[in-house]
């Protein structure tokens, strides 16, 4: 009786659960005994999280081999002088390279409304500065005749010899002709070959006379600082146009237009802009072409050259010499050889050493020290200025700083990847004086090529005070000293 009940209450449960699962319409399921059950169906049908996991932030030297700190300095020496500022010190450079190029321009090209200026100019120049002779450690700055334009008075090819043997693209002719001045042998100071003397001033022939009215014109704009009525010495050339020398010199050394004459503010102004004494002598040269002796000049001379000189030997050839009226305005005694002596006038200018010694009388002169570290937590002060972080080759995505102030301020820097900078800016918003702050970077950079030698002494002489960036850095500006940035990592 019992198990006939159970079978019963089985059947009836059955039928009812079937009933149930055919949603209620009434039509009956029938099993399949050879079908395969189906997949049970989740409880939780919520789709699964696909965001990416947050970049975890990696130690900084993952992706920086140091970083450098820059402060300005608060005096600089010459060793055997007072102390002086940063401006002081440059513009005691400019005063030494404008009298170092005045002399070498006018011993060169100069003229004197009636002798060659050289005949006034001793073989030896001193250098001065307010009136005194600059020397370091006894060893005075001097200019020798026998160096403006090569390293030797000597030379391969004897200008004393035939002309054939002289070639207007050899400088050692020139300096050979300058330092062994004879009018009557010297192809190179010849008042029916070359005759360089006057060249600066546009002159080109015997006696100085101006054969080019047009070229030798005193009003354009250019050279009018070249010009002065009443030039006999080397000195008054070198009163008359130093300043002028300085305030371009300054310009370039800035990295700024250069403009016109001298002016005492616009000089003053520019010497506080400038961080690095660096003379750029490509520049220099390009100045003196263009401003000194004048483009108009400069581009007739390269037609000379074009119309006379463009021979296998470059040499002197005394067929090419003879009366204006037979070569007419491109007569080969008006070459000046501008474009082969200014550069080299330059050179050897900017590569000039206190007598006696390797010691350059114009190296690189930095307004700042500069320290080398292998930690990223760098605080601020009063002469703290730039924070150089030195990149691996490799990625950065994003640099997380934390950043401790007394208010709020706008964090300034630049990016330099490959030699192409990008500066950016960031608004930093202060709790408790405190804030951490993500920059995108996103730059795949090259490995750091600057300057890794830390630099802290005041000498100028006798040291490596060069330091650049290279071309991969970041560099953070300090304005304020009390910011404090601490580089956590990179992600």
């Amino acid at each position: 009786m019992k198990k006939k009940l159970l079978s019963v209450l089985l059947a009836l449960c059955g039928a009812f659960a079937f009933t149930a699962c055919g949603g209620g319409d009434g039509d009956s399921v029938v099993l399949d005994n050879n079908s395969t059950p189906a997949a049970s169906i989740p409880t939780d049908s919520t789709p699964a999280d696909t965001t990416p996991a947050e970049p975890v932030l990696q130690d900084m030297d993952t992706a920086f081999s140091g970083a450098k700190i820059l402060w300005e300095k608060s005096h600089l020496s010459a060793m055997n002088s007072p102390i002086k500022t940063f401006e002081e010190i440059v513009d005691q450079q400019l005063e030494l390279l404008a009298q170092d190029l005045i002399y070498r321009l006018t011993y060169v090209y100069g003229y004197n409304e009636t002798v060659p200026v050289r005949q006034y100019i001793p073989v030896t120049q001193p250098l001065m500065v307010n009136g005194t002779e600059l020397s370091w450690n006894g060893y005075p700055a001097e200019i020798e005749s026998g160096k403006l334009l090569v390293n030797t008075g000597a030379s391969k090819h004897d200008v004393t010899h035939t002309v054939s043997t002289m070639h207007v693209d050899c400088l050692y002719c020139y300096q050979t002709s300058l330092v062994e001045y004879n009018n009557n042998a010297n192809r190179f100071h010849h008042t029916s070959n070359f005759y360089l003397s006057g060249a600066m001033e546009g002159r080109y022939y015997s006696a100085g006379a101006l054969d080019n009215d047009e070229l030798s014109d005193t009003s354009v704009p250019e050279k009018k600082w070249i010009y002065s009525l009443d030039i006999t010495t080397y000195e008054s050339y070198l009163n008359s146009y130093k300043n002028n020398f300085k305030m371009a010199l300054l310009e370039i050394a800035g990295n700024k237009t250069v403009t016109g004459d001298y002016s005492d503010d616009v000089y003053q102004n520019l010497l506080q802009s400038v961080n690095t004494f660096f003379i750029d002598e490509t520049k220099v040269a390009e100045y003196i072409l263009s401003k000194v002796i004048g483009s108009n000049l400069v581009e007739f001379d390269e037609a000379v050259y074009a119309q006379n000189f463009t021979d296998a030997a470059n040499k002197i050839c005394r067929s090419k010499f003879g009366d204006i009226a037979i070569f007419g305005e491109y007569a080969p005694h008006y070459y000046k050889a501008y474009k082969k002596v200014i550069p080299a006038i330059v050179e050897q200018a900017l590569a000039n050493t206190f007598e006696n010694t390797d010691v350059c009388i114009y190296p690189v002169v930095n307004r700042y020290a500069v320290n080398t570290i292998n930690h990223y937590q760098i605080g601020g002060s009063s002469t703290m200025r730039e924070a150089v972080l030195m990149p691996k080759a490799g990625e950065v995505g994003t640099l997380t700083v934390f950043v401790e102030g007394n208010e709020d301020f706008t964090l300034s820097y630049d990016v330099s990847v490959n030699g192409v900078v990008t500066s950016k800016t960031v608004q930093v918003v202060l709790t408790d004086g405190k804030a951490t702050v993500d920059l995108d970077i996103s730059e795949t950079f090259g490995a750091y090529n600057g300057n890794t030698n830390s630099y802290t002494d005041d000498y100028i002489y006798g040291n490596s005070g060069v330091d650049s960036h290279g071309d991969n850095y970041i560099v953070f500006y300090y304005d304020r000293e009390d910011m404090h940035l601490w580089f956590k990592g990179v992600k």
